[in-house]
């Protein structure tokens, strides 16, 4: 079984997209895969899951297993926790993540630093696990700095990184400056840019975004 955790270096940067994308490619090459998010906030259904289950044929397991805890404030998983009386375990978040599938997909909360409670963050569970990292970084100025704290928050703590994934949340601004985020990530960390998501308009054109993708499954999945 592999596991990939997929973190973002800002909210709102592609996350459950990218996820349900891989998702979707790995079982195109004919491999089981299942996806979970930890903690759903700001939601009263489990809307990142059930979204990413439009991407490719659902696992059997319920959503409530797939995801443990759903609350409906819209903030960080420790303050609607907090909100809610409820403490978020550890041992919670870490039990779904043995499965019987070959690949295992969790959506983040946010990005790696994002606590769970005043004494456990992410990253915390992150490195007793040693899940590998995806990381989900937005084509936008600011996203050197953003990307680059990541990695050095996850290599201090010596938790593998599986690669970067730049996606286009907006259209296309300065082509120089996009390629320089790409190269810039890439000579400073050592770290691999698996690929870009470019901007495409029609969100519905799912065939398009798929073909779009297509290089940057193909790239992550050799790594394994």
């Amino acid at each position: 079984m592999t596991t990939f955790f997929i973190a973002g270096t800002d909210t709102n940067v592609g996350k459950s997209l990218i996820t349900g994308l891989l998702a979707n490619y790995i079982q195109q090459q004919g491999h089981s895969v299942t996806t979970q998010k930890w903690v759903q906030t700001g939601a009263t259904t489990y809307e990142d899951l059930l979204y990413h289950d439009t991407w490719f044929t659902p696992p059997k397991e319920t959503y409530q297993t797939r995801c443990p805890y759903l609350f409906p404030h819209p903030a960080s998983p420790h303050l609607a926790a907090k909100k809610a009386d409820i403490i978020i375990k550890k041992e919670t978040l870490l039990s779904p993540i043995h499965t019987s599938y070959d690949y295992t997909l969790i959506e983040g909360s946010g990005g790696v630093m994002v606590p769970y409670s005043d004494s456990l963050t992410c990253i915390d569970i992150l490195q007793e696990a040693q899940l590998p990292v995806l990381i989900i970084s937005s084509q936008k100025l600011g996203t050197i700095n953003h990307t680059l704290l990541t990695i050095e928050a996850l290599q201090t703590r010596g938790i593998p990184i599986a690669g970067v994934i730049f996606n286009h949340t907006v259209p296309s601004e300065d082509p120089l400056r996009e390629k320089d985020h790409v190269e810039i990530i890439q000579k400073i960390t050592g770290i691999s840019v698996l690929g870009t998501l470019p901007y495409l308009t029609d969100k519905t054109d799912r065939i398009s975004i798929q073909a779009a993708f297509q290089p940057i499954g193909k790239a992550l999945i050799k790594l394994v």
